[in-house]
């Protein structure tokens, strides 16, 4: 099936993100390279919801990465 064509995956809950990220809570920082494709972008958002959510996260930053 061509990638126009597939389904859309269903969002993460909550606690997903929350078992998925667990065990980087106990780094003072995390820097997330990203290429600003859709799946950098979507990294970047459960990220940030991971912050947002509240509790122990490290501080989180973002280095651009060009692949060209």
């Amino acid at each position: 099936m061509p990638a126009a064509e597939a389904e859309a995956a269903a969002p993460l809950a909550d606690d997903d993100i929350r078992d998925l990220l667990s065990s980087l809570s106990s780094h003072d920082r995390l820097v997330l390279a990203v290429s600003g494709g859709p799946d950098s972008c979507g990294m970047m958002a459960v990220f940030a919801r991971w912050r947002d959510m509240g509790g122990t996260v490290p501080d989180l930053s973002v280095a651009c990465v060009d692949h060209g």
